[in-house]
């Protein structure tokens, strides 16, 4: 599984650049919306909009080594499929959300213990939402990748994908993103613990301070690079299950090629 690990950083150490100006735009609509105050309803669904196209330049960039953001891309062998690839990714998180209530609700009785002790609470509904998440990932998990290369991307054949992909994809998730999120929480926590101002635990970011931007600029630079360990882990288990035409837009089957040549 070093593989994942392996081929982020390269993905990173070949496209600085690339990645850089995803961080920033990240940074930035984290800033817009702290600093106008976007309510849930507006602020919720316009977050899960820019980084579901942040997750989607990830994939075509990672699958097609598309990473020229404006003017031509170098690959241009898989038609575009940002609106086809937006519908599945909000599709599948509030699959993952109306899982976690349910699961947290009416199977674990989380309100009960909510009221009781708020903090085993919370840590519960963590933990359900991160079984529900890898539960419909490693299901539907390769709808994502299928849907950038505009490739079938249905449940059924999300599911028919998943019987090739399940174990593979649920120990990468773990030891990728997985690992990733608990180690830069970790961090989080020591920081603003030992020194304050970043806004984390209070939900909040101090405009007004450098040092607290430029920790919370560090936190998506984190957060953006967890999502390239998930796109990572996706592209290898899609890879496996593709049709001859995207493998051969990735270069997969060139690869092969030059190995038995």
């Amino acid at each position: 599984m070093l593989t994942i690990y392996k081929t982020a950083f390269s993905f990173v150490g070949r496209h600085p650049a690339f990645f850089l100006v995803l961080s920033v735009l990240m940074f930035t609509f984290t800033l817009v919306s702290e600093r106008f105050l976007l309510s849930a309803m507006v602020g919720l669904p316009a977050g899960l909009t820019a980084w579901s196209v942040i997750v989607y330049l990830l994939h075509r960039a990672l699958m097609f080594d598309e990473v020229n953001l404006i003017g031509k891309t170098k690959s241009l062998q898989r038609p575009k499929a940002l609106g086809r690839f937006l519908f599945v990714s909000c599709a599948l998180m509030a699959i993952i959300v109306l899982f976690t209530v349910a699961l947290f609700v009416f199977v674990l009785d989380g309100v009960t213990h909510m009221q009781s002790d708020p903090l085993v609470g919370i840590g519960g509904f963590v933990v359900t939402f991160g079984i529900a998440y890898l539960t419909i990932m490693c299901c539907f998990g390769t709808s994502l990748p299928a849907a950038a290369a505009a490739d079938r991307w249905g449940p059924h054949i999300a599911l028919q994908r998943a019987r090739a992909t399940w174990w593979r994809m649920l120990l990468g998730l773990l030891i990728g993103p997985g690992l990733c999120f608990v180690v830069g929480v970790g961090t989080i926590l020591a920081i603003e613990n030992n020194f304050g101002g970043t806004g984390f635990l209070g939900g909040r970011m101090n405009v007004h301070d450098p040092a607290g931007l430029l920790v919370n600029y560090l936190i998506d630079l984190g957060s953006l690079f967890q999502s390239l360990l998930t796109v990572t882990v996706l592209k290898l288990a899609y890879e496996r299950v593709a049709p001859i035409e995207v493998q051969t837009a990735m270069g997969i089957l060139e690869d092969k090629a030059e190995v038995f040549a």
